[in-house]
């Protein structure tokens, strides 16, 4: 009896090991696969920009103004599909732990300012009001141009997710050892019950705005493991119906790649 259930225990071990092992194959088949038809599909698209470049740049001849317009939309739904495309390599990337960080000393402050002056004609098209507060240099130690992604997420969807008129404020901050960035609005908000959700892949919430903005589901995911990556973090508090407040901290001194770095005193 007692061999028996020996016996029954190490081949239930042994299944439970294989099953594991089937997954994980599994999963990465699935990483490799999303990454190359990622890469597949931002060739052609590229090679669409290019030309509608071309023709708004009057490569062809002059265009009526029905036709701009035209090709304005096409560029713009060009650049959404490139947009989804990279957070798409992104991901399958953050998936196989490939997205290795490049640590180097950023003005975080002089980063963040860039991030909203590149997203103002995006809140001048529905009357919002971005203020930003932040010191003139505020030096930690992160790779640029994730946290340019990071930043670029949240300010986008306090714009996307925030009703005509509404303000953002952007505050850029230093404390003992971390930098914080936070972007709120008074939009939409989380239910409490969704807040555990945002952070997921392939979630989106519904909401008044949901529907008119689109989106892939992607983004807050990414952004969180971005920061994740960098040896920092991405906080939210919300409250449905009175807006959010999302919160990207930085450690001032990171190990990234196995290399310690700090920044430079001024």
């Amino acid at each position: 009896m007692g061999i028996g259930a020996l016996i029954f225990g190490m081949l239930a071990r042994r299944m439970q090991r294989l099953h594991r092992s089937h997954e994980d194959d599994i999963q990465r088949t699935k990483d490799e696969l999303l990454a190359l038809a990622s890469h597949q599909l931002r060739t052609p698209a590229t090679g669409v920009r290019q030309y509608l470049s071309m023709l708004q740049l009057g490569y062809f001849g002059d265009l009526r103004n029905d036709q701009t317009e035209i090709i304005t939309k096409a560029q713009s739904a060009n650049d959404r599909q490139l947009e989804i495309i990279d957070q798409l390599l992104y991901v399958a990337k953050a998936d196989a732990d490939q997205n290795l960080t490049d640590p180097e000393q950023l003005n975080l402050a002089e980063l963040t300012r860039r991030v909203v002056e590149d997203q103002a004609a995006a809140a001048t098209g529905k009357k919002l009001t971005v203020s930003i507060k932040a010191p003139k240099i505020l030096n930690c130690i992160a790779d640029a141009r994730y946290t340019r992604m990071i930043l670029e997420n949240l300010l986008s969807n306090a714009i996307k997710y925030s009703e005509i008129g509404s303000p953002i404020n952007v505050i850029v901050s230093k404390g003992i050892d971390h930098a914080t960035v936070s972007v709120t609005d008074q939009g939409v908000g989380i239910a409490m019950a969704d807040l555990p959700k945002i952070f997921s892949k392939f979630t989106r919430l519904d909401n008044p705005l949901s529907r008119s903005e689109g989106g892939s589901g992607l983004g807050l995911f990414l952004a969180d493991r971005l920061a994740i990556a960098q040896g920092g973090s991405l906080h939210v508090e919300s409250k449905l119906g009175q807006g959010s407040s999302f919160r990207l901290i930085l450690p001032l001194r990171v190990i990234s790649n196995r290399i310690v770095s700090e920044p430079t005193e001024f």
